[in-house]
């Protein structure tokens, strides 16, 4: 099995900031139109196979899950509350 994807946001998002102590500071607007959705694997594949050994049965299983975007989108937050920061 393979699946190979492009997750995509399709609009912007408006959210309510906080700052370090959880105090909401306003709203702001996550402009994430285009980017990709993180936390979701862009590209998975699943290969199994079983072997039988005499009365011993083998099952051997390779899941991979690639392309996390989870990181781009937690420094593309960060930046926008450093931006947005009352002072």
């Amino acid at each position: 099995m393979t699946s190979i994807g492009d997750w995509r946001y399709t609009k912007d998002f408006t959210a309510e900031l906080f700052d370090a102590n959880q105090q909401s500071i306003g709203e702001g607007t996550l402009y994430l139109n285009g980017a990709k959705v993180g936390n979701a694997a862009q590209t998975t594949a699943f290969l199994g196979a079983d072997y039988r050994l005499g009365k011993v049965n083998l099952d051997m299983a390779y899941r991979y899950a690639g392309t996390f975007m989870l990181t781009m989108l937690l420094l593309m937050l960060y930046s926008l509350s450093q931006t947005m920061q009352v002072h």
